[in-house]
């Protein structure tokens, strides 16, 4: 009777070990250079250089997520492209007030580090002037900001960063 349960117990640690081989050959081989793709700013792109324009336009909200778009967090800028914060929701106000204003100083041609948004116009959402961005040069550094929406007495702020890529 001990015999058979032996050879019952044989016969599922062998089906055991041939199920965990068979699967495990069915999974896709992990290699460095998908994880690099994934996860390295060598393989960013800036829009402009993904099949988009060169207008970077980041949409913000008068509510708690401030952005529209929450990939907005991070955003990649290269050379020649504008960059600017726009909002459709009535009556609000954006501000956008960078972090280390020297180094933020070399992020776009005008050398502003404060950007204020202008009202809406009849054909226009209200704004922030639209900034080139300069050759970053060999540094790419992460500008951080805060980004202050105001609408009424309602103030919502949310601190992303501009990132602007080399050639």
């Amino acid at each position: 009777m001990s015999r058979g349960k032996r050879s019952l117990g044989s016969v599922g640690g062998t089906l055991i070990i041939l199920v965990t081989t068979i699967g495990a050959g069915c999974k896709p081989a992990f290699t460095p250079s998908t994880a690099a793709a994934a996860n390295n700013l060598k393989y960013v792109k800036c829009q402009s250089k993904n099949g988009g324009n060169t207008d970077v336009a980041i949409e913000v909200q008068a509510n708690g997520s401030v952005l529209m778009h929450p990939e907005d967090r991070v955003v990649f800028v290269c050379k020649d492209e504008t960059v600017r914060w726009f909002t459709n929701s009535p009556g609000a106000t954006i501000e956008v007030d960078f972090k280390y204003k020297t180094n933020a100083a070399n992020l776009f041609t005008s050398g502003l580090t404060d950007l204020k948004s202008t009202p809406a116009s009849a054909n226009q959402p209200t704004q922030t002037t639209p900034q080139t961005v300069k050759d970053p040069g060999t540094t790419d550094f992460a500008h951080s900001y805060t980004l202050i929406v105001v609408q009424g007495t309602n103030q919502h702020r949310l601190d992303p960063h501009v990132i602007p890529m080399g050639n």
